[in-house]
């Protein structure tokens, strides 16, 4: 795997700038497909490509990685939305705990 990172830097560094921002976008986008387990792999190759690119081309990188990531937080709820949350939680424990003391009588008071 080092190997792999290693070449993938030597080749990128014989590249020019649009190549490597091209890659930095085609890599951004495999670590959003990954499954999660494997996500540490990708971004220890994101960040080997970030380490090899010249400060300028890294720092617009990075603002685009930034801004990328940041269209995909999730949208802050409303308190109306919050409230209905809240009854639905609580709707929840009231049939769980009325469950549970049904449970409990069928078992005859046993825990």
């Amino acid at each position: 795997m080092i190997l792999v990172c290693m070449m993938f830097i030597v080749s990128l560094e014989a590249e020019d700038k649009t190549s490597s921002e091209a890659l930095v976008h085609k890599l951004i986008q495999e670590i959003k497909r990954t499954p999660p387990a494997q996500k540490r792999v990708k971004m220890n190759e994101l960040k080997m490509l970030l380490r090899s690119m010249s400060q300028k081309t890294r720092n617009e990188a990075m603002r685009k990685l930034q801004k990328s990531f940041a269209k995909h937080k999730p949208m802050k709820k409303t308190d109306t939305e919050i409230k209905v949350i809240k009854q639905h939680i609580r709707q929840n424990q009231i049939l769980r705990e009325m469950q549970n003391a049904q449970y409990r009588q069928h078992q005859g008071g046993r825990r």
